[in-house]
């Protein structure tokens, strides 16, 4: 079962009310188009995770429209659309023109060049956004008991990550405490302050506090940002 944490959505200070009014109803009780709306009118009042960490968005900010344009420049044919050709089911490929391609990506969030890159996650699900963490990772660390492993799968609050945050670190730190060689203390150590060599990220047994590591840093970013977090799985 794959497991991604996901941001939920966080309401700018200034619409709080408005929201509390929006989400006096359940969505399931309104008709589809209102949803609709309310959910558009939501996202509008709230704080993209992309804005808190700096995102410039390309045709807006001049930096990410020059970091799209590089791309294209150094590649155009990775820029395409398909048109559908005679006999059915056959495609003919047509290489967009920068014009094209700036209208087509106007208004996105460029996450290469966000200014807070920890809110980046390590590691992201295939069709995760890159605010996003792995948390199926949690089930292959090791020294984690089963209570920790499962509250990966649960739906937290920002204090609730923080305090999560702080549980995984004392269990890889009491885990190193207690390992036997003195050489694999000091490694680990490194590992879990997000410090480790390429060769050591191949050993499992060190590697795993790395990968606490990454967790608990994207945890504690995005839980004193005030972002709650949802399990998809």
């Amino acid at each position: 079962m794959g497991l991604d944490w996901m941001l939920q959505r966080k309401i700018k200070q200034e619409h709080a009310q408005e929201a509390a009014e929006l989400t006096r109803v359940p969505p399931e009780d309104l008709s589809p188009d209102k949803a609709r709306e309310t959910r558009e009118r939501l996202d509008e009042i709230s704080l993209s995770p992309y804005e808190a960490i700096g995102c410039p968005r390309i045709g807006i900010d001049e930096e990410a429209t020059a970091y799209l344009r590089s791309l294209y420049q150094e590649n155009p044919h990775q820029f395409y659309v398909e048109i559908a050709k005679e006999p059915e089911g056959t495609f003919e490929r047509r290489a967009l023109l920068w014009d094209e391609v700036l209208r087509d990506n106007h208004g996105q969030y460029v996450p290469d060049l966000a200014k807070e890159a920890d809110g980046i996650g390590a590691v992201t699900g295939v069709a995760a956004p890159a605010v996003s963490y792995r948390g199926k990772l949690m089930g292959y660390v090791s020294v984690l008991p089963d209570e920790l492993r499962d509250r990966a799968y649960t739906d937290m609050t920002a204090k609730q990550m923080l305090d999560y945050a702080d549980q995984l670190e004392r269990c890889a730190e009491k885990a190193i405490s207690q390992a036997v060689s003195e050489e694999d203390r000091a490694k680990m150590k490194e590992a879990l302050a997000g410090r480790i060599t390429e060769q050591d990220l191949r050993l499992d047994h060190i590697a795993e506090y790395h990968t606490i590591h990454t967790a608990c840093r994207w945890l504690r970013f995005w839980g004193n940002k005030g972002f709650d977090m949802w399990a998809w799985y």
